[in-house]
């Protein structure tokens, strides 16, 4: 503003100069060069008063460095920011995982542990922290400790380890469970992850089949009928001992599909071999489903009809009689029939457990209406 009104000045005083000149005004000449230099001197003062923060100002190189700082500076905090955000979602992530995870040091201390782990113990974060993994498990092999996992561990600057365990919970009870170690570095530093699979419902699945199979055997020993299974697949036979010991050969121990087939009459066994082979497509599966139920699974059937012939032929099939030798070497005929519940994807069902049990209520329709085979009643949409 001072510069602009001494530019101003210094015009007018040049122009009073020359009106002087013609009239002699030098009065008014005298007040224009008094007002001029009173402006000047004021705007010398400001000026010098302002020459620190002109020296301050940054020259074009000084401000193109600090914009490269700056561009650096940015790029840097972004990298920080998705650093951030990864370990975020990572935490997330691991806190969210239906799995039990521990952080271990180089002393298997415990250094942090997700919720699942400590729902799991019913525990809460602070009781766990800095204490010695060995406090809470046992393993079930008495010659695995924690010195021999991290010996085997420390050999290598990352393995995989995997072992049996009890994890003792708050209320001092244990729960079986497979724990895995696994070393890794990270900057620099060595750091072991311990991941634990509940092994209850597993063992209480084992402990249910185990019962189950004790009650099939002594169901099947205390019946009089001679019952085999034959994997069409791999070639395995399982035989009761009611009828190893109907064809005669009670002592053998490891009894094939020939000590069977060799008890056909000679007459029949021809004929009997080819309807096996074709009993079976490539395509097809078939699979044992109960005590003297099958499944088969036959794909490429798109529509009911095709679906009832299919059915038909596999009965007619089977369906025959047979002459079966006893031990006394008496022939004695056998005569082969079934009842078969057919069902179609996805018009009976949505998925294999919908489907098992459609098939398994028609087919007991078929027997209760002693029909050779019955077609599923499509599913009705609810309203």
């Amino acid at each position: 503003m001072l510069f602009s009104s001494f530019i101003l000045l210094c015009g007018l005083t040049h122009l009073v100069g020359i009106y002087t000149v013609w009239q002699g005004a030098y009065g008014l000449h005298a007040l224009a060069k008094m007002a001029t230099a009173l402006v000047s001197i004021t705007t010398a003062v400001y000026m010098f008063r302002l020459i620190p923060s002109a020296i301050a100002i940054p020259t074009p190189n000084q401000f193109q460095g600090v914009s490269r700082k700056l561009d650096k500076v940015t790029q840097e905090k972004h990298q920080l920011d998705s650093k951030l955000a990864e370990h975020e979602l990572t935490h997330f992530i691991l806190n969210s995982l239906p799995a039990s995870i521990v952080v271990l040091d180089e002393t298997f201390k415990i250094t942090q542990c997700n919720p699942h782990f400590l729902k799991a113990l019913d525990l809460c974060d602070t009781q766990l922290n800095s204490q010695p993994l060995s406090e809470w498990i046992e393993f079930s092999d008495p010659f695995t400790t924690i010195d021999t996992l991290a010996h085997k561990l420390s050999n290598a600057e990352s393995a995989e380890l995997s072992t049996l365990c009890h994890v003792t919970t708050q209320a001092k009870s244990t729960i079986p469970m497979e724990m895995k170690l696994v070393k890794a570095q990270f900057e620099g530093q060595s750091v072991v992850l311990a991941l634990f699979n509940n092994l209850s419902t597993l063992k209480n699945t084992e402990r249910a089949l185990k019962e189950s199979d004790k009650k099939m055997r002594r169901a099947i020993n205390a019946t009089a009928d001679g019952i085999w299974e034959w994997n069409v697949v791999t070639g395995e036979v399982s035989y009761s001992p009611r009828l190893m010991a109907m064809i005669g050969k009670a002592n053998i121990e490891h009894p094939g599909y020939e000590d069977w087939f060799e008890h056909i009459h000679p007459e029949h066994r021809q004929l009997l071999a080819s309807k096996l082979k074709m009993y079976k497509r490539s395509s097809d599966f078939v699979a044992r489903y109960g005590g003297d139920e099958f499944v088969v699974i036959a794909p490429n059937i798109d529509n009911p009809g095709q679906l009832e012939l299919f059915t038909r032929y596999k009965h007619n099939l089977l369906t025959d009689n047979y002459c079966l030798q006893d031990q006394q070497g008496n022939m004695r005929e056998v005569t082969l029939d079934l009842s078969i519940g057919a069902v179609l994807f996805p018009d009976h069902g949505d998925g294999p457990t919908e489907l098992l049990s459609c098939a398994d209520k028609t087919m007991y329709q078929a027997k209760t209406q002693s029909l050779p085979f019955l077609l599923a009643e499509p599913k009705r949409n609810s309203a």
